[in-house]
């Protein structure tokens, strides 16, 4: 294990003890790269800023993108936060990282979590889909009601027919 992999379980050990201070110490004292953007994601996702966590994932899974551990905590967050796009480059990451390294362990593990990335990546497309289409025809419904309003108003100002 490198020092910096020592580092970043390290970064991990202090938050799973409540020790915010020595996580945050530790994470300034590794260098850029793929441990220091695996800690800085653990670190906001344990401060519970999750759309930071994610925003910090994505940065690192963009310079990092075959990188599964990276990928995984990514596709994690995006799922909760209900991010299509987020989970979708999430599982493109994972399947990067299981073409790069066939010795990736354990693989069935990773293929599985490939699968439900994927999944899960098609649910929230659709229900986005889904959404967008309620969304117009409930604007659809409200021109029609401000159409109607302003028919029965013009009708209404008009003031009874005399004959």
């Amino acid at each position: 294990m490198s020092l910096c992999a020592a580092q970043t379980d390290a970064v991990v050990e202090a938050l799973r003890a409540h020790d915010y201070a020595a996580a945050q110490q530790t994470l300034a004292g590794l260098p850029a790269g793929l441990e220091r953007a695996r800690a800085e994601v653990e670190l906001l996702y344990h401060a519970g800023d999750l759309p930071a966590a994610l925003r910090s994932g994505l940065a690192g899974l963009a310079a990092h993108p075959a990188d599964a551990r990276l990928a995984w905590r990514v596709g994690e967050l995006a799922q909760s936060l209900h991010a299509a796009q987020a989970v979708e480059r999430a599982a493109a990451g994972l399947a990067r990282a299981l073409e790069r390294d066939p010795q990736l362990a354990p693989r069935e593990s990773w293929e599985r979590g490939l699968v439900e990335l994927r999944r899960q990546a098609a649910a929230l497309d659709q229900r986005d889909a889904l959404a967008r289409r309620a969304l117009v025809r409930a604007r659809t419904a409200v021109l029609a009601c401000g159409a109607l309003a302003l028919v029965l108003l013009a009708l209404f100002a008009r003031g009874p027919r005399v004959q």
